[in-house]
């Protein structure tokens, strides 16, 4: 009765681990980093902005404005500053009125040179929550 007994909880264990071996743990992506989540969606953000070619054809407030409301999502405040680096002039300076409040900011840093003016701007995107 024993080796029986003895026999079964091998095999018990055997199974155990070959299934043990056979899972793959993967992370889930509500796990992820909040931080990281942000970085991304400032990153997404910039990049529409800058490919959207806006900052050769305007530099009214009021449209840069409504153009990032309309790309973040909803609870996210936001900060645009874009300085001309030949003359080291700040340009445009747009930001959400509590985003002076966040907890989690992130900025993103690009550098965009318009041939039209012959001019090189530095953009500054901060996006926080």
């Amino acid at each position: 009765m024993r080796a029986l007994e003895f026999v079964l909880v091998i095999t018990l264990v055997i199974v155990f681990i070959v299934l043990l071996s056979k899972l793959s743990i993967t992370p889930r992506p509500y796990l992820k980093n909040e931080y990281f989540i942000l970085k991304l969606e400032a990153y997404s953000i910039a990049n529409v902005l800058l490919r959207s070619n806006i900052f050769a054809y305007t530099n009214d407030p009021i449209k840069y404005k409504a153009l990032i409301l309309s790309l973040i999502p909803e609870g996210k405040e936001y900060m645009l500053r874009v300085t001309d680096m030949t003359t080291n002039d700040e340009i445009i300076v747009v930001k959400s009125d509590r985003f002076n409040e966040v907890k989690t900011s992130v900025t993103i840093i690009i550098f965009y040179s318009n041939s039209l003016n012959n001019r090189i701007y530095m953009i500054e995107f901060s996006l926080g929550e």
